[in-house]
């Protein structure tokens, strides 16, 4: 730490060798992951691994490549113990921004707020997210999201559905059937199979 990053000119050839370390690592995480395919459930990846998922993520999107930067960024979520970190979804939602990818951006931002309700970033920013995905869209009334219109209402359950996904990857069931039950009774959504 302590490293400052090179100056503008020296970016880009900073990014590729950093990119290069992290593609390295991410190949020796594969291949060690199949040679202990047989361990127990959970003991396979190490904390270490969402950081290294979570870092290529973000030397991808520097170097404007936005579809490896979300299959990183989804795998650190995926990896990471305990919860999802924030900043993976808040990297995540600017690589989508950065793609003017507006909803999925939103989307992602709703399933952070889920995940963690007590971040205000991701309800913060949703109102410029929304601005800048349909300007004159229904999904923001008064600066906070109107389930009342049809497009919010489905964000939420895209979103729910995601989340209910990502803890089922992560093998958390119980918390999964939580947000099963509040897809269904609150929000009136489909639950995935």
């Amino acid at each position: 730490m302590g490293e400052s990053l090179p100056d503008e000119s020296a970016r880009v050839p900073w990014f590729r060798k950093a990119y290069a370390t992290l593609v390295r690592a991410q190949t020796i995480d594969a291949a060690s992951s199949q040679s202990f395919r047989h361990r127990p459930r959970g003991s396979l990846l190490a904390a270490d691994d969402a950081e290294l998922y979570a870092e290529l993520g973000r030397i991808y999107s520097h170097l404007g490549q936005p579809l490896p930067a979300v299959a990183a960024l989804e795998k650190a979520r995926i990896v990471r113990r305990g919860a999802p970190e924030d900043d993976d979804s808040i990297a995540l939602a600017g690589v989508y921004a950065s793609a003017d990818e507006w909803r999925k951006a939103a989307v992602t931002m709703l399933e952070g707020s889920m995940v963690n309700p007590d971040n205000p970033v991701f309800v913060n920013d949703l109102p410029a997210i929304y601005s800048k995905s349909d300007p004159h869209g229904c999904e923001i009334r008064n600066g906070a999201l109107d389930l009342a219109c049809s497009a919010a209402h489905a964000d939420v359950c895209t979103a729910l559905a995601n989340v209910i996904r990502l803890r089922r990857a992560r093998g958390e069931r119980q918390l999964a059937d939580i947000a099963a039950e509040n897809a269904q009774k609150q929000f009136d959504c489909p639950v995935p199979p």
